[in-house]
């Protein structure tokens, strides 16, 4: 870490987003997805659609300019698949506009979900689209149909950064509540059958830890947290040295961390992207016996190896919220009155996450409320989070107190701060 920031590089003033042709895959997750997805044909898609009501009909200049934007803002998973160069392409990375006139509300849902299981081919179209539905009384559905690899957290940013530009912030555009029971069905029956496949394994990893922090399942909010917040373009550079700054700090991370319990016992999760680990229907990527080998890829700086490894804990270690659980109270570890914390450790990548509208800090506050999920009654604490923004400006480094104990968290945050930057943070607790 120290040597990719390098003691000598200039601060700079912030620079507009680059818009290359071509990227290497966004996110680990989705590049080992697609590669099976292109291989075998997959093309289905199960993602709940966002919906939008236009009282008054859809102004057609202002959605082409939300589609266009979307292309720029969000590449590269506005882009193209190409799997033989490997690479995304951005030549026809607009987002496709399907457009249907429809007699009634019924049938306006019936054109949605429709259009939510008619195929993608990532190789010739982006992994969303944009309905249309137009209703005889002038009124207008604009709905956000998105392939399976794309996570819903994904989904529900890029379908907000289309009605910012679209709705013109009239009054008479509003979010619209529809059900798609089929769509919900379809995932609940996934899911099932990813746990099914798994439930072994993560019962016997599960008793295997030792020393696993639970929770009154009364308390709201058990985790502290220690926030280093750099300042405002402190560290351009530092992301800028590597192509895959993302899965880079990983390594480094997970480096640190590799004396916690979760990790010895093969639990150490690796968020190397908050959003999509933790959107895709609760589907973490533990390191378990990769965790050496990421490791090691570390220290040689070889980024595809890390790469490898990650991709290897995604595809080889299916695992859920609800696995997690299940393994941990059959096994004993855990009561019916407790929560469960896996500790977690996230980077989150310029570009594949977007902040909207630049709000700064939005993945912190996220995974610290939302991802305290009901159906579960899980919490999810952070061991260590690096949130990178959309231009490679290191936001914030974040280090939980509960989990790692006040002092050893505040020495962790000085290791990871003083690696990634040699400009002063600001602390705080969150």
């Amino acid at each position: 870490l120290v040597e990719a920031r390098g003691p000598t590089r200039p601060v700079r003033e912030p620079a507009a987003v680059p818009v290359a042709t071509d990227s290497a895959p966004p996110l680990p997750i989705q590049a080992a997805k697609l590669k099976v997805m292109v291989e075998q044909g997959d093309g289905g898609a199960w993602n709940q659609p966002y919906v939008a009501a236009f009282d008054d009909g859809i102004d057609a200049d202002r959605l082409q300019a939300a589609l266009e934007r979307l292309a720029i803002e969000h590449f590269p998973l506005s882009a193209v698949w190409d799997a033989d160069a490997g690479l995304w392409r951005r030549g026809k990375g607009r987002p496709a506009h399907v457009r249907r006139a429809v007699r009634d509300q019924a049938e306006a849902q019936a054109a949605i979900a429709e259009e939510s299981w008619r195929p993608f081919d990532v190789t010739r179209e982006p992994l969303f689209r944009v309905v249309q539905v137009d209703l005889p009384d002038g009124a207008s559905w604009l709905a956000f149909v998105s392939h399976n690899i794309m996570v819903s957290g994904q989904a529900n940013d890029y379908f907000t950064a289309v009605m910012e530009t679209a709705s013109g912030g009239a009054d008479t555009v509003r979010p619209h509540e529809t059900d798609f029971p089929h769509l919900v069905a379809w995932r609940a029956g996934w899911e099932r059958d990813r746990r099914a496949a798994a439930r072994r394994t993560w019962i016997d990893r599960c008793a295997a830890v030792r020393d696993w922090p639970v929770y009154e399942a009364a308390e709201v909010n058990p985790v502290d947290h220690r926030v280093a917040i750099l300042p405002e373009g402190a560290e351009a550079g530092f992301v800028e040295a590597m192509q895959a700054a993302g899965v880079t700090v990983a390594a480094g991370l997970a480096r640190i961390l590799q004396d916690l319990p979760e990790a010895r016992a093969g639990l150490l999760g690796v968020l190397v992207d908050g959003r999509e680990a933790a959107g895709f229907g609760g589907v973490f990527a533990p390191m378990a016996a990769t965790l050496p080998l990421v490791v090691d890829a570390g220290r040689r700086g070889d980024l595809a190896a890390i790469q490898h490894g990650l991709d290897t804990a995604i595809d080889g270690y299916p695992f859920t919220l609800s696995m997690l659980e299940e393994g941990l109270r059959e096994s004993g570890r855990l009561s019916e009155r407790e929560r469960a914390a896996f500790v977690t450790l996230s980077v989150e990548q310029p570009m594949a996450v977007p902040v909207i509208g630049g709000r700064r800090g939005r993945w912190l506050r996220e995974i610290n409320g939302a991802l305290r999920r009901e159906d579960t009654k899980t919490v999810f604490p952070l061991a260590l989070n690096v949130e990178i923004d959309p231009q490679g400006w290191i936001v914030e480094v974040t280090c939980s107190t509960q989990l790692l104990g006040a002092s050893r968290a505040e020495a962790i945050l000085d290791d990871v701060v003083g690696a990634l930057t040699s400009v002063q943070a600001t602390r705080r607790s969150a």
